[in-house]
């Protein structure tokens, strides 16, 4: 992996990749319960809900290849929660302890931040996640609470953890 890792704002080009990366995670673990890959369309419409909302859609390239993104999506549609965010990241394998998550999420707080949001959620799926636990812990999340049973992949029932990273006011 380069040294060199550019960190920025998703584009309509990232989203290809942003979809391959998905879909490793999509085919192989439990970091999304998601059954089914997204469609293209899907990743679109994404980016531009978010960037309607002046949210963050991040992503990291090294050698204009795409190795990992993040974002904020909205944890429910009511007024009263408007600062609050759901955060998602995800890296390309090859791309996994080589420090460009901490980029991302260095990044990305400060997006966060800057939109206005207080609160970040994590939701991490209890299935060998001990390590994405730990990369939110050094990122300032603190453990908020467990919700049992809350998912279905493979045939098994899985444990929701839950996550929260406070951006102040």
């Amino acid at each position: 992996m380069p040294q060199e890792i550019d960190v920025r704002p998703a584009e309509r080009q990232d989203l290809p990749r942003v979809q391959a990366i998905h879909q490793h995670y999509v085919s192989l673990g439990s970091a999304t319960l998601e059954e089914e890959p997204r469609p293209a369309q899907a990743w679109q419409a994404l980016l531009d809900r978010l960037a309607e909302g002046s949210l963050p859609f991040l992503v990291t390239a090294a050698d204009d290849t795409v190795t990992g993104f993040i974002y904020a999506a909205p944890m429910h549609p009511g007024p009263a929660h408007r600062h609050v965010a759901q955060v998602s990241v995800y890296l390309a394998p090859d791309a996994v302890g080589r420090g460009v998550g901490s980029r991302l999420m260095s990044r990305f707080l400060q997006e966060a931040r800057a939109a206005g949001l207080r609160e970040i959620i994590a939701l991490v799926n209890d299935m060998g996640s001990e390590s994405t636990v730990r990369f939110l812990k050094r990122h300032g999340y603190t453990e908020a609470g467990r919700l049992r049973g809350m998912g279905m992949k493979d045939g098994q029932a899985i444990d929701t953890l839950l996550l929260q990273r406070s951006l102040g006011h």
